[in-house]
């Protein structure tokens, strides 16, 4: 089954879904679609990484010579826009971003178990918990940004 197939079956069986619809059915269809959907967010992350390098290249090692002067210019002057490369790319780097501080927010926490479990006063604890709870709002804001909203 092709990914255009398998898409106009899933909206195709979303459509006809009853109450009684086999649970086996439903569930095959979704996990279908969620393999689907990582290679093909898989693809996308990696040609948007090409098409990143290509960019990078044309800026920095490509030049033009002007047949009426005869004169070089940089390539990456006349380069053409590329929003759906830098949209996936931003994603990415958003994405880089906020599992980064949703790892520093874990490691606050683990901090905060071990400071209680020596005894560490109360205020120091809540302290650490509290920078942890700020990081983790600081991811979300980070994704939401990613997102758009």
């Amino acid at each position: 089954m092709t990914n255009k197939e398998l898409v106009a079956a899933g909206h195709a069986f979303a459509k006809a879904q009853g109450a009684d619809a086999p649970l086996t059915e439903i569930a095959k269809l979704v996990s279908d679609l969620a393999t689907r959907l990582d290679v093909i967010t898989v693809l996308s992350d990696v040609l948007a990484a090409e098409n990143l390098a290509l960019k990078n290249y044309i800026d920095g090692e490509c030049y033009i010579e002007s047949k009426r002067t005869g004169v070089y210019t940089c390539a990456g002057i006349y380069k053409p826009e590329t929003p759906a490369t830098d949209a996936i790319l931003n994603e990415v780097r958003a994405e880089a971003k906020a599992k980064g501080v949703e790892e520093y927010a874990e490691s606050l926490s683990y901090q905060a178990l071990k400071m209680r479990e020596i005894d560490q006063p109360r205020i120091r604890v809540a302290s650490v918990n509290a920078e942890a709870k700020r990081a983790r709002d600081f991811a979300a804001q980070l994704r939401a940004a990613k997102d758009g909203e």
